[in-house]
């Protein structure tokens, strides 16, 4: 199969231009490429809402306005859509970090909400958003993919758990870093990225904001690291699209080869 990673600048407050935006790079994505299976969008690729204004008033419910519109967008092109994320509409004034799985046909197929809130470096996203309670796996036309956003990344037994239950892709969505612009994290995200990857033999599918986010600057350099490790696609800075080949044949054979799924010590871990 073949995946398409749209990194892009997400603009706060700005709902309606970041909708035009994602529908141009999905036009471009499936005009560009032969044979995309799979277009991915960044964390809150929707916007935030702006300083002062309530997130009630931003928010939207799964059946809302971007969702929607997402869903026209897959069922046009006939293709599946990761739109990236979008604050759900929750209680008490909260959301959800939100990010949901459409088919060729524009179907819902189930969404993720964000469970490890990043709540880090100064960041309070528990102050507007509402964790989520499990992880998610998503049956599709081309197997089971487990779905994370951004800090999940930092807790491996999340993608470890999502391999374990059957993931044959595991995606997430970020915004990475998120604060001051320097310590940039950047290795951290080079090395996490990887580490996802080789540990659970899972190609791993990750697409990043780029550009300046409420005062902090993610880097971009989206990528897709195949589950020996290497890094098979990827980004730079700036809006971009990159094209990545998911060979299931070859994950497959790693797996067989490496073996640390069947070599695995079940009886020594107590968790």
């Amino acid at each position: 199969m073949r995946i398409a990673l749209c990194q892009r600048t997400t603009y706060t407050g700005n709902k309606a231009k970041n909708i035009k935006e994602t529908k141009e790079m999905i036009n471009q994505a499936m005009n560009s490429c032969n044979d995309v299976d799979l277009i991915m969008f960044p964390e809150n690729n929707c916007g935030e809402a702006e300083q002062g204004k309530t997130l009630a008033e931003y928010a939207e419910p799964l059946n809302g306005e971007y969702v929607t519109k997402m869903q026209e967008m897959a069922k046009e092109y006939k293709v599946n859509l990761l739109p990236g994320s979008f604050s759900e509409k929750a209680e008490n004034g909260l959301c959800y970090n939100t990010l949901p799985f459409l088919d060729r046909t524009g179907k819902v197929l189930g969404s993720y909400k964000k469970v490890h809130l990043f709540d880090s470096l100064g960041g309070r996203e528990s102050e507007i958003v509402k964790p989520g309670e499990g992880i998610k796996l998503i049956d599709t036309e081309f197997g089971k993919v487990g779905l994370m956003i951004c800090y999940d990344m930092r807790f491996p037994e999340m993608a470890r758990s999502l391999a374990l239950q059957g993931a044959d892709l595991i995606c997430s969505v970020a915004c990475w870093p998120v604060g001051k612009v320097l310590p940039s994290r950047a290795e951290h995200w080079d090395t996490l990225t990887k580490a996802t990857a080789l540990y659970n033999l899972t190609y791993f599918a990750v697409c990043n904001v780029y550009g300046e986010v409420r005062g902090s600057f993610p880097f971009g350099c989206s990528r897709v690291v195949d589950p020996w490790g290497t890094v098979t696609a990827s980004c730079s800075s700036g809006k971009q699209i990159v094209y990545g080949d998911i060979d299931f044949a070859y994950q497959k054979w790693v797996r067989e080869e490496i073996g640390t799924f069947e070599n695995r010590r079940q009886d020594v871990y107590q968790l």
